[in-house]
Protein backbone atom coordinates (compact mmCIF):
# COMPACT_ATOMS: atom_id res chain seq x y z
CA UNK A 1 0.00 0.00 0.00
CA UNK A 2 1.07 3.52 -0.43
CA UNK A 3 2.90 5.32 2.76
CA UNK A 4 0.51 8.16 3.29
CA UNK A 5 3.65 10.10 4.90
CA UNK A 6 3.68 13.44 3.46
CA UNK A 7 0.74 12.80 0.82
CA UNK A 8 -2.57 13.98 1.75
CA UNK A 9 -5.86 11.59 1.17
CA UNK A 10 -8.32 13.37 -1.29
CA UNK A 11 -11.72 12.75 -0.04
CA UNK A 12 -14.21 11.11 -2.33
CA UNK A 13 -16.75 13.62 -3.25
CA UNK A 14 -14.34 16.39 -4.44
CA UNK A 15 -13.65 17.00 -7.98
CA UNK A 16 -10.31 15.37 -7.93
CA UNK A 17 -11.67 12.43 -6.61
CA UNK A 18 -14.13 12.41 -9.15
CA UNK A 19 -11.93 12.79 -12.09
CA UNK A 20 -9.33 10.54 -11.10
CA UNK A 21 -12.18 7.42 -10.30
CA UNK A 22 -13.35 8.02 -14.10
CA UNK A 23 -10.05 7.97 -15.06
CA UNK A 24 -9.05 4.61 -13.56
CA UNK A 25 -11.75 2.90 -13.60
CA UNK A 26 -14.08 3.94 -17.13
CA UNK A 27 -11.00 4.82 -19.07
CA UNK A 28 -8.29 2.96 -18.34
CA UNK A 29 -10.22 -0.04 -16.84
CA UNK A 30 -7.53 -0.73 -14.18
CA UNK A 31 -10.48 -1.73 -10.84
CA UNK A 32 -12.42 -0.04 -8.46
CA UNK A 33 -10.68 2.69 -6.97
CA UNK A 34 -10.30 2.82 -3.15
CA UNK A 35 -8.13 5.75 -1.93
CA UNK A 36 -6.05 8.91 -3.31
CA UNK A 37 -3.74 10.56 -1.67
CA UNK A 38 -1.75 13.71 -3.32
CA UNK A 39 1.74 13.43 -3.45
CA UNK A 40 3.56 17.16 -3.32
CA UNK A 41 7.44 18.18 -4.13
CA UNK A 42 6.51 19.26 -8.02
CA UNK A 43 6.29 22.84 -8.97
CA UNK A 44 4.71 22.06 -12.93
CA UNK A 45 2.24 19.26 -12.65
CA UNK A 46 0.30 17.76 -9.98
CA UNK A 47 0.61 14.02 -8.67
CA UNK A 48 -1.29 11.47 -6.91
CA UNK A 49 -1.10 7.76 -5.57
CA UNK A 50 -4.26 5.72 -6.29
CA UNK A 51 -5.00 2.03 -4.70
CA UNK A 52 -7.03 0.17 -6.78
CA UNK A 53 -8.79 -3.12 -6.54
CA UNK A 54 -8.81 -5.13 -9.53
CA UNK A 55 -10.97 -7.66 -10.57
CA UNK A 56 -9.73 -10.43 -9.43
CA UNK A 57 -9.30 -9.04 -5.75
CA UNK A 58 -5.53 -7.92 -6.55
CA UNK A 59 -4.81 -4.54 -4.35
CA UNK A 60 -2.96 -2.58 -7.01
CA UNK A 61 -1.19 1.31 -6.34
CA UNK A 62 -0.28 3.19 -9.41
CA UNK A 63 0.59 6.76 -9.89
CA UNK A 64 -1.34 9.16 -11.85
CA UNK A 65 0.25 12.50 -13.23
CA UNK A 66 -2.12 15.28 -14.25
CA UNK A 67 -0.04 17.64 -16.52
CA UNK A 68 -0.03 21.02 -17.14
CA UNK A 69 -2.68 22.77 -19.71
CA UNK A 70 0.66 24.04 -21.29
CA UNK A 71 2.30 20.91 -21.76
CA UNK A 72 2.05 19.87 -25.67
CA UNK A 73 0.94 16.50 -26.79
CA UNK A 74 4.34 15.38 -28.58
CA UNK A 75 6.39 16.44 -25.31
CA UNK A 76 3.80 14.32 -23.38
CA UNK A 77 4.40 11.58 -25.89
CA UNK A 78 7.98 11.53 -26.26
CA UNK A 79 8.66 11.24 -22.15
CA UNK A 80 6.56 8.21 -22.17
CA UNK A 81 8.53 6.40 -25.22
CA UNK A 82 11.75 7.21 -24.19
CA UNK A 83 10.87 5.58 -20.51
CA UNK A 84 9.16 2.69 -22.19
CA UNK A 85 12.90 2.12 -24.29
CA UNK A 86 14.55 3.04 -21.51
CA UNK A 87 12.69 0.04 -19.56
CA UNK A 88 13.57 -2.70 -22.41
CA UNK A 89 16.74 -1.82 -22.75
CA UNK A 90 18.10 -2.87 -19.19
CA UNK A 91 16.82 0.37 -16.99
CA UNK A 92 15.04 -1.64 -14.11
CA UNK A 93 14.51 1.84 -11.98
CA UNK A 94 12.15 3.72 -13.41
CA UNK A 95 7.93 2.93 -13.83
CA UNK A 96 6.39 1.73 -16.61
CA UNK A 97 3.87 3.66 -18.30
CA UNK A 98 0.36 2.30 -18.54
CA UNK A 99 -1.98 2.28 -21.76
CA UNK A 100 -5.65 2.31 -21.95
CA UNK A 101 -7.54 -0.69 -23.86
CA UNK A 102 -7.25 1.19 -26.56
CA UNK A 103 -3.24 1.90 -26.83
CA UNK A 104 -2.97 5.37 -25.54
CA UNK A 105 -0.92 6.57 -22.89
CA UNK A 106 -2.38 9.96 -21.79
CA UNK A 107 -5.85 11.12 -22.08
CA UNK A 108 -7.81 14.30 -22.40
CA UNK A 109 -10.31 15.39 -19.61
CA UNK A 110 -11.99 18.38 -19.24
CA UNK A 111 -11.90 20.15 -15.65
CA UNK A 112 -14.75 22.45 -14.53
CA UNK A 113 -13.90 25.99 -13.00
CA UNK A 114 -16.73 29.07 -12.56
CA UNK A 115 -14.15 30.60 -14.68
CA UNK A 116 -13.39 28.49 -17.82
CA UNK A 117 -13.13 24.71 -18.88
CA UNK A 118 -9.83 23.22 -18.52
CA UNK A 119 -8.65 20.37 -20.34
CA UNK A 120 -6.01 18.42 -18.89
CA UNK A 121 -3.68 15.71 -19.86
CA UNK A 122 -3.55 12.71 -17.57
CA UNK A 123 -1.60 9.80 -17.33
CA UNK A 124 -1.21 6.69 -14.83
CA UNK A 125 1.98 5.07 -14.69
CA UNK A 126 3.26 1.83 -12.14
CA UNK A 127 4.00 2.98 -8.92
CA UNK A 128 7.37 2.88 -7.89
CA UNK A 129 8.30 2.07 -4.19
CA UNK A 130 11.28 3.34 -2.05
CA UNK A 131 11.72 6.17 0.58
CA UNK A 132 12.12 9.96 -0.46
CA UNK A 133 13.80 11.51 2.44
CA UNK A 134 14.85 14.57 0.28
CA UNK A 135 13.70 17.65 -1.67
CA UNK A 136 15.74 20.09 -3.76
CA UNK A 137 16.17 22.29 -0.97
CA UNK A 138 17.24 20.15 1.56
CA UNK A 139 19.24 18.22 -0.43
CA UNK A 140 22.72 17.34 2.32
CA UNK A 141 23.50 14.09 1.21
CA UNK A 142 26.58 11.68 2.08
CA UNK A 143 29.34 11.46 -0.63
CA UNK A 144 27.98 7.56 -1.05
CA UNK A 145 24.74 8.91 -1.97
CA UNK A 146 25.69 11.05 -4.11
CA UNK A 147 27.62 8.43 -5.84
CA UNK A 148 24.73 5.53 -5.98
CA UNK A 149 22.45 8.27 -7.46
CA UNK A 150 24.87 8.80 -10.25
CA UNK A 151 25.15 5.60 -11.09
CA UNK A 152 21.76 5.11 -11.55
CA UNK A 153 21.77 8.08 -14.21
CA UNK A 154 24.49 6.75 -15.83
CA UNK A 155 21.87 3.07 -16.09
CA UNK A 156 19.35 5.59 -17.87
CA UNK A 157 21.97 7.31 -20.02
CA UNK A 158 23.27 4.09 -21.14
CA UNK A 159 19.51 2.16 -21.47
CA UNK A 160 18.66 5.22 -23.98
CA UNK A 161 21.36 4.14 -26.60
CA UNK A 162 19.72 3.84 -29.85
CA UNK A 163 16.20 5.73 -29.00
CA UNK A 164 15.17 7.84 -31.77
CA UNK A 165 11.82 9.55 -30.68
CA UNK A 166 11.46 12.88 -31.53
CA UNK A 167 12.51 15.60 -30.13
CA UNK A 168 11.32 17.87 -27.74
CA UNK A 169 10.02 21.74 -28.04
CA UNK A 170 12.93 23.23 -25.53
CA UNK A 171 16.12 23.64 -27.57
CA UNK A 172 18.74 21.62 -26.50
CA UNK A 173 21.60 23.54 -23.97
CA UNK A 174 23.56 24.92 -26.67
CA UNK A 175 20.89 26.31 -28.38
CA UNK A 176 19.08 27.18 -25.41
CA UNK A 177 21.97 29.28 -23.78
CA UNK A 178 21.67 31.41 -26.92
CA UNK A 179 17.60 31.85 -27.51
CA UNK A 180 17.02 32.05 -24.22
CA UNK A 181 19.10 35.59 -23.56
CA UNK A 182 15.90 37.42 -25.22
CA UNK A 183 13.62 35.78 -23.21
CA UNK A 184 15.61 36.79 -20.19
CA UNK A 185 15.83 40.41 -21.83
CA UNK A 186 12.40 40.60 -22.48
CA UNK A 187 10.48 38.76 -19.39
CA UNK A 188 8.68 41.72 -17.90
CA UNK A 189 7.85 43.77 -20.97
CA UNK A 190 4.31 44.74 -20.60
CA UNK A 191 3.93 43.15 -17.45
CA UNK A 192 2.49 45.76 -14.94
CA UNK A 193 4.61 44.41 -11.90
CA UNK A 194 4.99 45.63 -8.77
CA UNK A 195 8.20 48.31 -8.38
CA UNK A 196 8.76 46.94 -4.85
CA UNK A 197 8.25 43.37 -6.19
CA UNK A 198 11.56 41.46 -4.51
CA UNK A 199 11.72 39.08 -7.02
CA UNK A 200 11.92 41.23 -10.33
CA UNK A 201 14.21 44.03 -8.12
CA UNK A 202 16.53 40.76 -7.72
CA UNK A 203 16.49 39.83 -11.08
CA UNK A 204 16.64 43.08 -13.00
CA UNK A 205 19.65 43.88 -10.44
CA UNK A 206 21.70 40.61 -11.98
CA UNK A 207 19.91 40.02 -15.87
CA UNK A 208 23.58 41.26 -17.00
CA UNK A 209 25.55 39.35 -15.28
CA UNK A 210 23.74 36.14 -15.92
CA UNK A 211 23.17 37.03 -19.67
CA UNK A 212 27.04 37.53 -19.92
CA UNK A 213 27.33 33.93 -18.23
CA UNK A 214 25.17 32.59 -21.10
CA UNK A 215 28.14 33.50 -23.48
CA UNK A 216 30.68 31.94 -21.13
CA UNK A 217 29.01 28.58 -21.15
CA UNK A 218 28.29 28.60 -24.69
CA UNK A 219 31.95 29.57 -25.80
CA UNK A 220 33.35 27.16 -23.36
CA UNK A 221 31.57 24.62 -24.69
CA UNK A 222 32.43 25.58 -27.85
CA UNK A 223 36.31 25.93 -27.41
CA UNK A 224 36.16 22.54 -26.01
CA UNK A 225 35.84 21.18 -29.71
CA UNK A 226 32.71 18.60 -28.09
CA UNK A 227 30.21 20.38 -30.15
CA UNK A 228 31.90 21.38 -33.08
CA UNK A 229 33.63 17.84 -33.54
CA UNK A 230 30.45 15.54 -32.16
CA UNK A 231 32.87 14.26 -29.52
CA UNK A 232 30.05 15.32 -26.99
CA UNK A 233 27.73 12.20 -26.39
CA UNK A 234 24.30 13.00 -26.53
CA UNK A 235 21.33 10.75 -24.45
CA UNK A 236 17.73 11.05 -23.51
CA UNK A 237 18.72 13.48 -20.74
CA UNK A 238 16.36 13.12 -17.82
CA UNK A 239 16.62 17.13 -17.07
CA UNK A 240 15.63 17.85 -14.13
CA UNK A 241 17.44 14.77 -12.18
CA UNK A 242 17.71 15.52 -8.47
CA UNK A 243 17.56 14.12 -4.80
CA UNK A 244 14.04 14.30 -4.73
CA UNK A 245 13.19 12.80 -8.42
CA UNK A 246 14.67 9.50 -6.99
CA UNK A 247 13.62 7.43 -4.50
CA UNK A 248 16.01 5.36 -2.05
CA UNK A 249 16.69 2.31 0.03
CA UNK A 250 18.94 1.98 2.95
CA UNK A 251 20.90 4.43 0.85
CA UNK A 252 21.16 3.10 -2.18
CA UNK A 253 19.51 4.90 -4.98
CA UNK A 254 16.82 2.60 -5.97
CA UNK A 255 14.47 4.42 -8.82
CA UNK A 256 14.05 7.48 -10.81
CA UNK A 257 10.54 9.52 -11.73
CA UNK A 258 9.78 12.90 -13.12
CA UNK A 259 10.81 12.30 -16.83
CA UNK A 260 8.45 15.07 -17.82
CA UNK A 261 11.70 17.24 -19.03
CA UNK A 262 13.53 14.50 -20.47
CA UNK A 263 15.43 15.24 -23.85
CA UNK A 264 17.97 14.20 -25.97
CA UNK A 265 21.04 16.15 -25.19
CA UNK A 266 24.66 15.74 -24.33
CA UNK A 267 24.94 13.74 -21.25
CA UNK A 268 27.04 16.54 -19.50
CA UNK A 269 24.13 18.89 -19.42
CA UNK A 270 22.19 16.51 -17.37
CA UNK A 271 24.79 16.00 -15.06
CA UNK A 272 25.69 19.67 -14.69
CA UNK A 273 22.61 20.36 -13.97
CA UNK A 274 21.89 17.74 -11.69
CA UNK A 275 25.08 18.48 -9.56
CA UNK A 276 23.91 22.41 -9.34
CA UNK A 277 20.23 21.35 -8.37
CA UNK A 278 21.51 18.60 -5.98
CA UNK A 279 24.72 19.94 -4.20
CA UNK A 280 25.14 23.76 -4.44
CA UNK A 281 23.99 24.09 -0.97
CA UNK A 282 21.25 26.01 0.60
CA UNK A 283 22.74 26.56 4.29
CA UNK A 284 22.40 30.55 4.82
CA UNK A 285 26.23 30.53 5.88
CA UNK A 286 26.96 28.52 2.62
CA UNK A 287 24.59 29.49 0.24
CA UNK A 288 25.54 28.69 -3.18
CA UNK A 289 28.72 26.62 -2.40
CA UNK A 290 29.51 23.61 -4.37
CA UNK A 291 30.81 21.03 -2.21
CA UNK A 292 34.14 20.03 -4.69
CA UNK A 293 34.49 16.68 -2.69
CA UNK A 294 30.93 15.36 -3.59
CA UNK A 295 30.96 16.40 -7.04
CA UNK A 296 34.16 14.24 -7.17
CA UNK A 297 31.98 11.27 -5.31
CA UNK A 298 29.60 11.82 -7.84
CA UNK A 299 31.35 11.79 -10.86
CA UNK A 300 33.25 8.85 -9.86
CA UNK A 301 29.97 7.18 -9.37
CA UNK A 302 28.98 7.76 -13.09
CA UNK A 303 32.00 7.44 -14.16
CA UNK A 304 32.39 3.92 -12.70
CA UNK A 305 28.91 3.32 -13.93
CA UNK A 306 29.50 3.87 -17.54
CA UNK A 307 32.75 1.98 -17.62
CA UNK A 308 31.16 -1.12 -15.86
CA UNK A 309 27.88 -0.53 -18.25
CA UNK A 310 30.04 -0.91 -21.12
CA UNK A 311 27.37 0.59 -23.66
CA UNK A 312 28.51 4.53 -23.68
CA UNK A 313 32.15 5.55 -23.72
CA UNK A 314 34.00 7.20 -20.92
CA UNK A 315 34.04 11.10 -20.64
CA UNK A 316 36.49 12.03 -23.77
CA UNK A 317 39.20 14.30 -23.16
CA UNK A 318 36.35 17.13 -24.92
CA UNK A 319 34.12 16.08 -22.93
CA UNK A 320 36.13 17.04 -19.79
CA UNK A 321 37.21 20.24 -21.15
CA UNK A 322 33.15 21.47 -21.14
CA UNK A 323 32.75 19.96 -18.21
CA UNK A 324 32.72 23.11 -16.18
CA UNK A 325 31.25 25.03 -18.58
CA UNK A 326 28.20 22.47 -18.51
CA UNK A 327 27.56 22.85 -14.82
CA UNK A 328 27.60 26.41 -15.31
CA UNK A 329 24.90 26.11 -18.09
CA UNK A 330 23.20 23.38 -15.27
CA UNK A 331 22.78 26.20 -13.20
CA UNK A 332 21.33 28.53 -15.75
CA UNK A 333 19.25 26.29 -16.96
CA UNK A 334 17.60 26.10 -12.79
CA UNK A 335 17.70 30.47 -13.19
CA UNK A 336 15.59 29.91 -15.92
CA UNK A 337 12.74 27.83 -13.75
CA UNK A 338 12.78 30.52 -11.14
CA UNK A 339 11.51 32.59 -14.17
CA UNK A 340 8.52 30.65 -13.97
CA UNK A 341 7.37 33.86 -11.50
CA UNK A 342 6.66 36.14 -14.38
CA UNK A 343 3.77 34.37 -15.96
CA UNK A 344 2.45 34.05 -12.20
CA UNK A 345 3.69 36.40 -10.35
CA UNK A 346 -0.06 37.29 -8.93
CA UNK A 347 -0.38 33.61 -7.64
CA UNK A 348 3.14 33.02 -6.47
CA UNK A 349 5.27 34.49 -3.15
CA UNK A 350 7.68 36.90 -4.82
CA UNK A 351 9.84 36.34 -1.13
CA UNK A 352 10.18 32.62 -1.88
CA UNK A 353 10.64 33.29 -5.54
CA UNK A 354 13.44 35.89 -4.70
CA UNK A 355 15.16 33.65 -2.30
CA UNK A 356 15.25 31.26 -5.05
CA UNK A 357 16.76 33.70 -7.75
CA UNK A 358 19.43 34.83 -5.33
CA UNK A 359 20.66 31.40 -3.94
CA UNK A 360 21.12 30.44 -7.93
CA UNK A 361 23.28 33.97 -8.62
CA UNK A 362 25.37 32.78 -5.77
CA UNK A 363 25.97 29.60 -7.75
CA UNK A 364 26.67 30.67 -10.50
CA UNK A 365 28.87 33.26 -8.80
CA UNK A 366 30.87 30.03 -7.42
CA UNK A 367 30.98 27.62 -10.53
CA UNK A 368 32.22 30.72 -12.62
CA UNK A 369 35.25 30.94 -9.70
CA UNK A 370 35.96 27.72 -9.93
CA UNK A 371 36.41 26.40 -13.74
CA UNK A 372 39.58 25.67 -13.21
CA UNK A 373 39.32 23.64 -9.96
CA UNK A 374 36.48 21.90 -11.66
CA UNK A 375 38.42 20.84 -14.79
CA UNK A 376 41.05 19.91 -12.83
CA UNK A 377 38.65 17.68 -10.66
CA UNK A 378 37.23 15.70 -13.85
CA UNK A 379 41.11 15.28 -15.16
CA UNK A 380 41.53 13.20 -11.91
CA UNK A 381 39.21 10.37 -12.37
Amino acid sequence: MIDPQAKQLIEKGTIEFRQIQHLVEEIYQLGTLDRIYEIFGGYVNRSFGAEVTKADGEAVDYFVRRYRTTTTDEDISFEHRIVTYAIEHGCDLAAGVIQTPTGETFVKIPWETEEATLIYPWAISEYLYGEDPYDWVNNELQESEYNSMARALAKFHASSKGFEGGVKSEPQIYEFLDVKKDYFIHLFDGKPVSKMDCYVNSYKKHLNYVLSMCDKARKGMADSGMHETGKGIKVACHSDYHVSNVKWNDGECCGIFDFDWTKEDYRLGDIGYSLTISIASWDAMEDGIIDLEKIRAYMEGYCDATKEIGVLPELSAEEKKAFPYMILAGAIYLFHWSTDYAHDWENLNNFEYAYYVNHLIKTIHFIENHIDDLYHLICTL
